[in-house]
């Protein structure tokens, strides 16, 4: 009898352990090769059924999570489920990669906690990692792309003193973005050796070649008061031969009136006969002429207003006026605009600007991170044989900087100007029109 009752008390030890043994399982995640910038999803799955669950991602990896399904919780790093059937598929997360200019490898972790087999046994946690491998492009992009192709411009060959009409540098070629080899202050004359088809001119400075832009110059020379004279009776007179204001009472300038834009396109509809110039000079003793009711020729008609300053200089701004039938206006300059930033390691951003591109918007503004050393900015023109020239989009100071696109027509006769004001780090913004 002794011994039956031992059987039977070993019998149910056996099978009280055997009811409360933890199961083996394990969970799996899978692997993925993906493209660059690409989004890739990991299965979670379990190597026997399981009745209740929760698949927690550890680590990321350096990805960025995207979506995750499967049970409850779906968006969140956790997915949480139960079924009285059993499960192996547990749950799926959705990943996008990062954009990579070489082959790079990321680890994904996970875990699986309080899991139930069908038997409602426990099962331990479980960890799992999911390997992807993000394939650079096969043609990787460069990180410094050449800028549009410009021509090299001409220069007419001349031998004359000529005066700044401002405070202006002398740069070391004709555009904003090459270096500054000294400077003018206003009245200050220099000996100009050529004109150039560019809007620059090319100067002999302190024995070296440099370059002004031409509508800071002028042949005339500033008067200068006698020393035996009194300053009441010889005033120096002013240089200032800029317009306040220019305007066209049918049609719209492109691009935006600037006092030191003095090329604008009009289109205007077919039928109109004549059209009425404004303006209105910044110094009230300069002189403007070429304004009033100016009559349209077929095709194309252009203006001219001519300011001339107290001193006796002269700017010239110039209205290129084209006839179109209503349904084929539209404005002319770039029909896209794209920027990015380039890193100090040569790293290359999209960089987001306001207000969303337009045709006629001729003035963005957008912030950079102090990581940023120059901008890399693809522009497009709507009309064939147009060249494009980007200045001072390189070497940005802390701050605000000003990036000119020049859109200019194929005989060169027609200029439209775009700005982007770039912010860099979070120094508060300067000035907006600072001299070239």
């Amino acid at each position: 009898m002794k011994v039956k009752i031992l059987k039977i008390l070993l019998l149910t030890i056996l099978i009280i352990a055997l009811y409360n043994v933890t199961s083996n399982a394990a969970i799996s995640a899978t692997s993925s090769t993906v493209n660059s910038g690409e989004n890739v999803s990991i299965s979670i799955q379990s190597n026997i059924p399981v009745i209740s669950y929760a698949v927690t991602v550890d680590n990321y990896g350096g990805l960025t999570l995207v979506s995750s399904s499967g049970g409850t919780g779906e968006g969140t790093g956790t997915i949480t489920n139960a079924s009285a059937n059993g499960m192996t598929n547990l749950a799926i997360f959705t990943f996008k990669t990062p954009s990579v200019s070489t082959d790079t490898t990321y680890y994904v972790t996970f875990n699986a906690t309080i899991m139930e087999d069908v038997n409602w046994n426990p099962i331990e946690d479980s960890p799992a990692t999911a390997v992807i491998t993000v394939k650079a492009p096969s043609t990787p992009p460069s990180t410094d792309p050449e800028p549009p192709v410009v021509s090299e411009p001409n220069f007419t060959s001349v031998n004359q003193t000529v005066y700044a009409t401002t405070e202006v540098n002398v740069r070391s070629s004709y555009s904003t973005s090459s270096g500054s080899i000294g400077s003018l202050q206003e009245g200050d004359s220099v000996t100009r050796t050529g004109i150039g088809d560019n809007g620059w001119s090319r100067v002999s400075y302190n024995g070296s070649t440099g370059y002004i832009f031409s509508q800071y110059l002028t042949t005339t020379a500033p008067t200068v008061d006698n020393e035996d004279d009194n300053e009441e009776d010889n005033p120096v007179k002013s240089s200032n031969n800029y317009l306040k204001s220019l305007t066209v009472n049918n049609g719209t300038l492109s691009p935006n009136f600037n006092p030191r834009t003095t090329s604008y396109t009009v289109v205007v509809e077919d039928d109109l006969e004549e059209i009425i110039i404004s303006a209105e000079p910044e110094d009230e003793k300069a002189t403007v002429s070429g304004t009033g009711t100016i009559q349209l020729e077929e095709g194309n008609t252009t203006a001219r207003i001519e300011v001339v300053a107290e001193n006796g200089s002269t700017n010239t701004y110039t209205i290129h006026i084209r006839k179109e039938s209503a349904e084929e206006i539209i404005p002319v300059g770039i029909k896209s605009l794209k920027i990015q930033g380039v890193t100090v390691d040569n790293k290359t951003e999209d960089i987001s600007f306001m207000p969303d591109f337009k045709t006629e918007i001729t003035e963005y503004t957008c912030n950079v991170s102090d990581q940023i050393t120059k901008l890399l900015i693809t522009a497009e023109p709507n009309e064939e044989g147009m060249t494009i020239e980007i200045l001072g989009n390189e070497n940005l100071q802390m701050g605000e900087n000003v990036i000119t696109i020049l859109v200019k027509s194929e005989d060169g006769q027609e200029i439209y100007t775009y700005q982007i004001i770039v912010t860099k780090g979070e120094v508060a913004p300067t000035s907006r029109y600072g001299f070239i």
